[in-house]
């Protein structure tokens, strides 16, 4: 499976996840998004619940995974939660797993999801730019960035821990960290689509379903295909990065400072030269020594987010904003971003 790199910006692009097959699905241009009815729903699954000709559960579903009955789920999102929990590792049945996954969802967007089951492009506007978690859309986020500026300064952090754990130039290896932030809707379409509504509908007939629950209101998308492209989305990239994410949890549970773990894997000579050559490239002789600190202090912060999470009761909604949290976006070390006075450097040429 081929996954595009995950930015804090412009997530939901076309290149996000695998389509959906194309051979069971009826091509419809929409159904209302009134919750289906149980006599409507008549085809068996294997999940133990019918859905109708489009593929849609009825509410005795959403009801059994605790997911609002306005919000429609289709078999697609099944079938990926079924993979997506193997992946991991999960004991959860995939009816309670993506009941978890709207958990997930609905905690990140807060208050900024409309209960009513239909948004404006104002109001995805308004959503987070992103979070961080743990690897697992099973738990809790493990924080929430709220604005471009606060997106933009977590993936900061994330860019030089991922560069410098990373030996291959052209992927994220296997031994590599991926600190586990994504992009959510408030940095996607509509921050820039004057048809951002439209471009997400087409997405979700992609690589979700090819019916749409679109809303009864004209120039609003439905809450059901903004989770239906959220967890295809997430589950996917989740799956393929889970075993980066865990390394740099598991780096994170051991306390040790960032620069013996680069000793530790790469060796004394190498974070020798790494240092030297960082030190004549700024003409800063404590250049090396300012982005380990850096690093250190960040990574104490990230696993205090990472215990609170952890305490938090899943019906609870995220609301703590965490200026300090890394991102998923991979960048090697030539690409990464180095402070110095407060000020961002570009390392590249």
């Amino acid at each position: 499976m081929s996954i595009a790199s995950v930015t804090s910006s412009s997530l939901y692009s076309a290149s996000i996840v695998k389509k959906r097959s194309e051979t069971s699905e009826i091509s419809t241009d929409a159904i209302s998004l009134s919750a289906v009815s149980s006599d409507s729903a008549t085809i068996s699954t294997k999940w133990g619940f019918k859905v109708d000709e489009n593929g849609f559960f009825s509410t005795d579903f959403n009801k059994a995974a605790g997911i609002p009955d306005n919000i429609k789920i289709h078999k697609n999102q099944m079938a990926m939660t079924e993979t997506y929990t193997k992946a991991i590792g999960s004991n959860d049945d995939p009816v309670t797993a993506l009941g978890k996954v709207w958990s997930f969802f609905s905690k990140v967007a807060g208050n900024t999801l409309d209960i009513d089951g239909s948004m404006t492009v104002d109001q995805i506007k308004n959503m987070p730019y992103s979070f961080q978690s743990n690897g697992s859309l099973l738990d809790n986020p493990i924080s929430i960035q709220r604005t471009e500026t606060e997106a933009y300064e977590v993936s900061q952090i994330s860019g030089k821990i991922q560069g410098l754990t990373n030996t291959n130039p052209d992927i994220l290896d296997k031994d590599a960290f991926d600190t586990g932030q994504r992009g959510f809707f408030g940095g996607g379409y509509a921050g820039s689509d004057p048809d951002a509504l439209t471009g997400y509908k087409n997405l979700y007939k992609d690589f979700v379903a090819s019916v749409v629950p679109s809303s009864e209101f004209e120039n609003e998308i439905s809450v059901s295909e903004l989770f239906g492209l959220f967890s295809m989305q997430e589950m996917d990239v989740s799956a393929e990065t889970h075993e980066n994410i865990q390394n740099y949890y598991n780096f994170l549970k051991s306390g040790q400072d960032f620069q013996s773990y680069l000793t530790d894997k790469f060796g004394a000579d190498y974070v020798t030269n790494l240092a030297d050559g960082m030190n004549i490239h700024f003409d800063d002789p404590d250049m090396f020594d300012t982005l380990m600190k850096e690093i250190d202090r960040h990574t104490k912060e990230n696993y205090s987010s990472y215990l609170s999470g952890q305490s938090i009761a899943k019906d609870s909604i995220l609301s703590k904003n965490d200026n300090n949290t890394p991102s998923s976006a991979y960048q090697t070390l030539k690409n990464a971003k180095l402070p110095t006075s407060g000020k961002l450097l570009n390392l590249g040429v």
